[in-house]
């Protein structure tokens, strides 16, 4: 944040532009992540096997420039590709046993989701050591997710409300979605050695036609059921989160570098994801 000093300013602070030499970055970045999951029965309330949730293993990029004009030598411009890393992860559809994950009615994977972001800005150094730095940036991609859905009412037709039989399987997925947001920054660095920086990056709302898919109970209430449209058209919707990052840090150019920085996401804003579906 503080720090930021090549193409990569453009995902952390657009302010490091001004301290980037001209050249291009590319890297990529591996997330191996897992997480292990228990649930208690609402009825019983007998503790259920544990299931185990496996991040999507999708490399996330980063591929960026740098470009200072000589004629304009006090602002640097710059672009970027990059992928934030995804905490989304895959569940099992069963056990080991063929018996239903029990899992399943909160998610089963996000198998087609791919996101990236898109920013150009640039960085303006007013005088040596003060960098204010601002990207237009855009949040695109597709977003898919599979959920089982039960279909027991608990009472007419089907007395055990898990049964498998009354379960049906729905996937929705997004079409292509361009969302747009801003990124701003500061970096001071009122001696060489000590580096303040501050950046704010805005939220992003998401609002996709999608096509959901389903496969319906195989209990025999459903033998002579059809869905119509088959493949219904709806709207995605959902919200991410702005975020504010603050840094300062100590350096000896030619020996070592630290900081410290303090991030914070309004993650309480994506507390729900909306699926609008149009049946007959």
């Amino acid at each position: 944040v503080a720090g930021a000093d090549d193409p990569n300013a453009m995902s952390y602070n657009p302010a490091g532009l001004s301290f980037a030499n001209n050249g291009a970055l590319v890297d990529f970045g591996l997330p191996l992540h897992f997480t292990d999951y228990t649930r208690q029965n609402p009825v019983s309330g007998e503790f259920m096997p544990t299931v185990r949730g496996q991040g999507l293993t999708l490399p996330s990029p980063t591929m960026a420039a740098a470009y200072r004009f000589e004629s304009l030598p006090e602002v640097t411009f710059g672009t970027s590709v990059h992928a934030d890393y995804p905490l989304l992860q895959n569940w099992p559809d069963e056990l080991d046993d063929g018996s239903p994950a029990p899992q399943r009615y909160a998610i089963l994977n996000y198998k087609g989701t791919a996101v990236v972001k898109i920013a150009g800005g640039a960085a303006w150094e007013p005088i040596e050591g003060l960098s204010i730095g601002a990207a237009f940036q855009v949040f695109a991609g597709k977003f898919s997710s599979e959920v089982t859905l039960s279909n027991c009412d608990g009472a007419i037709f089907c007395s055990f409300p898990e049964s498998p039989d009354y379960d049906a399987r729905i996937q929705f997925a997004s079409e292509p979605f361009l969302s747009p947001g801003f990124h701003l920054g500061i970096i001071y660095a009122p001696i060489p050695l000590v580096l303040f920086g501050l950046a704010f990056e805005s939220g992003y709302k998401v609002a996709a036609d999608s096509v959901m898919r389903t496969r319906l109970p195989s209990a025999a209430p459903f033998s002579e059921a059809t869905l119509e449209p088959e493949e219904p058209g709806g709207v995605v919707r959902f919200d991410l989160p702005m975020s504010v990052r603050v840094g300062v840090e100590l350096r000896d150019e030619d020996h070592w570098r630290f900081e410290l920085a303090w991030v914070w996401e309004n993650w309480s804003v994506h507390d729900v994801l909306e699926l609008d579906v149009a049946l007959d």
